[in-house]
């Protein structure tokens, strides 16, 4: 069965530089394993593309390659986006 089609945007590099985690979750064992974003972007570079590791990923404990992967908010201090103030009339 072909797997669906990644939503997952961005880099590696973007994910660790605002704090994000990646999280494996899968179905078929229920088992949760946070992936080590250091170790990906040693591996693999700090361009590589978060659909790339999504659409190869699989859970360590039954091998399942239907596991899903979930980007979660980081830390309260990392860099983050803001918008300007409101212009005052």
């Amino acid at each position: 069965m072909a797997r669906k089609p990644s939503r997952h945007v961005g880099n590696l590099g973007d994910l660790a530089f605002h704090g994000h985690t990646l999280t494996l979750n899968c179905e078929a064992c229920r088992h949760r394993g946070q992936l080590d974003l250091d170790k990906l972007i040693a591996q693999n570079g700090a361009h590589y593309l978060v659909r790339r590791v999504v659409d190869r990923a699989f859970c360590s404990r039954c091998l399942d390659r239907e596991a899903d992967v979930s980007c979660t908010l980081g830390r309260a201090d990392a860099p983050g986006f803001s918008y300007p103030p409101p212009i005052k009339a």
